[in-house]
């Protein structure tokens, strides 16, 4: 990297007087502002902005680089590094690149001119060379999500890993023809999901069956394409594994216009779970990925090296997640999972335990219609999703009670049990 003296040296000046040329803070003959100006474009010289930035008070800020946010799973990453940098003091400063090459290459660019402390990207692969640049000029640099250089620290996931025991989980309920709905090999989650799903059915003796377009993956309609072509290449397909919930659902409708169904006929998987896919009337089973976790602890590690230079490890760190198996069903399974969180955090095991078998027994209650379980769960699930997700907790419970016992009064005999238990539990 060019420095304002190899700059000065190639000019033939003195160090203030580049620096008075370049900030046009004093006169400068114009012959030797040009001659700087040149060695600037032969030395392809970057100013360091961000010292300038920080010499007048300017800091305190993490660019975000992600492809896009709408019903993605960068939308919970990005949400954890925003909380998380909140409450160390930084700002974020958001770019969307679009899996556009070009784009990120503008937006690294405007970043490492700008008053940022640090970057945190979730790469397209394109622009290895401009990241390194950035970070060897001092600027942190931190992958989420996508590790597509390994000499720059990471949070990602154990893609392989996942994709893996999806497949053996669908092999174990006695599927034999699972496809795979993918993306683009040159980006690392799917490459690595590739490698896991081919070495899982390699070890059952299981043919591939494969779909992927030239499109954006992250969307219903990839999803949609993406399972017709697996239905026509395999009609004897009987489980697909979808990369996130979004081709999910796109999956979902191309099976139901197929006459197939999920998942008695044919069943289906996230391997990026969402808490959009927990809301599905029809089953999809997810590995879920703790998203906002990860956006959190990727902030964490930046902040701590913007904060620490000198003290902080030498070499990149890459931190790996695991995805959790959920077998998704029913909106009770969605309400009961943000119940759990309560009973965890608050250690009211016992409620948590008769909550559970209580609501079970209404989903068995025949004088409720299946229309009417799922209008009540769906409701009722967003609010606690609401509670739950507040930071006071405590002070929150018996709002939860109060919520649980108007489902539980569907049941007759075990009306206003939650509050009641609360109560005499002295909770």
């Amino acid at each position: 990297m060019a420095t304002l003296k190899d700059v000065a040296k190639l000019a033939c000046v003195d160090v203030s007087t580049v620096s008075r040329a370049l900030n046009n803070s004093a006169y400068v003959h114009p012959e030797t502002k040009a001659r700087i100006l040149e060695a600037v474009k032969e030395l392809s010289y970057q100013p360091n902005i961000l010292a300038k930035g920080l010499r007048q008070g300017k800091r305190n800020t993490i660019g975000v680089l992600v492809p896009h946010l709408h019903m993605t799973i960068f939308a919970e990453v990005t949400q954890g590094i925003e909380e998380m940098a909140t409450k160390e003091g930084f700002a974020t400063l958001l770019c969307h690149t679009e899996d556009s090459a070009s784009l990120e290459k503008e937006c690294l660019n405007r970043l490492r001119n700008g008053f940022v402390d640090g970057v945190i990207i979730a790469a397209t692969g394109h622009n290895k060379k401009l990241v390194r640049d950035i970070q060897a000029s001092g600027l942190p640099v931190m992958q989420v999500i996508r590790k597509v250089d390994a000499d720059i620290s990471s949070v990602t996931v154990d893609y392989e890993t996942s994709t893996q025991e999806a497949v053996a989980y669908f092999a174990n309920k006695g599927c034999s023809h699972i496809g795979l709905i993918n993306g683009s090999m040159s980006l690392a989650p799917y490459a690595e999901r590739y490698k896991g799903y081919k070495k899982e059915l390699k070890s059952r003796n299981l043919k591939e069956t494969t779909a992927g377009f030239d499109q954006p993956v992250n969307t219903m309609a990839y999803g949609y394409d993406c399972t017709k072509a697996l239905l026509q290449q395999n009609p004897e397909l009987d489980a697909i594994v979808a990369a996130v919930d979004t081709q999910g659902i796109g999956a979902l409708r191309a099976l139901k216009e197929a006459g197939k169904r999920v998942p008695e006929d044919i069943k289906l998987m996230s391997l990026t779970g969402q808490e959009v896919g927990a809301m599905l009337e029809t089953s999809m089973t997810a590995m879920e990925i703790p998203a906002k976790e990860i956006g959190a602890k990727a902030a964490q590690l930046l902040i701590e090296e913007i904060q620490n230079p000198h003290n902080y490890p030498v070499g990149a760190k890459h931190l790996i997640y695991n995805s959790i198996l959920v077998e998704r069903k029913y909106m009770r399974d969605f309400m009961m999972n943000r119940l759990h969180h309560v009973a965890i955090a608050t250690k009211k095991y016992d409620w948590y335990v008769e909550v559970f078998s209580n609501l079970f027994e209404m989903e068995k209650e025949k004088s409720v219609n299946i229309e009417g379980k799922r209008k009540i769960w769906f409701k009722q699930g967003i609010q606690i999703n609401e509670v739950v997700d507040s930071s006071q907790l405590n002070g929150k419970l018996d709002h939860i009670a109060l919520m649980v016992s108007n489902i539980a009064k569907l049941v007759g005999d075990v009306k206003s049990y939650s509050i009641q238990k609360m109560e005499q539990s002295g909770y």
